[in-house]
């Protein structure tokens, strides 16, 4: 898993705006669900790309807002900033906006919107001195652009 060499280069609150979307609902519900358990092996493999921590930056913000909001008003509506948590995973994920359709039929946006959103371009991480404390593995900056459905998972015909 990626987490594992990895766990320094993510930042917290960008996995939660990951496994807190609609791309990882869908994709845990259509492929991990076993009956009404999770299994740990399962969560493991939920595709999960890398970025770097710049990148994570918009993820982190919009986290940020909806946690303090909610220590606020827990009843407080946040939909709006779910919704752009939303938006920056579909385009982290490369999905058209025909997938993101099939992911969630109500999508809010058109066609023409989705489209002008901005790419986020996932990468693969160069490792330099992997240590055997995967905490004191050393990651320089990634060099090779995450190509679409690079990870082999398919289902419901999305590529991840």
């Amino acid at each position: 898993m990626v987490l594992v060499y990895c766990n320094n280069f993510y930042k917290n609150y960008f996995l939660l705006s990951i496994v807190n979307s609609k791309v990882i609902s869908y994709f845990f519900n259509k492929l991990m669900r076993n009956g009404l358990h999770t299994l740990p092996n399962n969560v493991k493999k939920l595709p999960i790309p890398i970025i770097l921590k710049q990148q994570q930056k918009p993820f982190i913000t919009l986290v940020d807002k909806i946690l303090s909001t909610k220590t606020q008003n827990p009843k407080a509506d946040t939909t709006v900033l779910e919704n752009q948590i939303d938006e920056l995973v579909f385009k982290l994920y490369n999905l058209t906006y025909e997938e993101v359709k099939v992911i969630d039929k109500d999508f809010w946006l058109t066609k023409e919107e989705y489209d002008n959103l901005p790419a986020i371009e996932a990468e693969e991480p160069q490792y330099n001195n992997i240590k055997n404390n995967p905490e004191e593995t050393e990651l320089s900056e990634p060099k090779t652009p995450k190509k679409r459905g690079s990870r082999g998972i398919s289902v419901d015909g999305l590529e991840f």
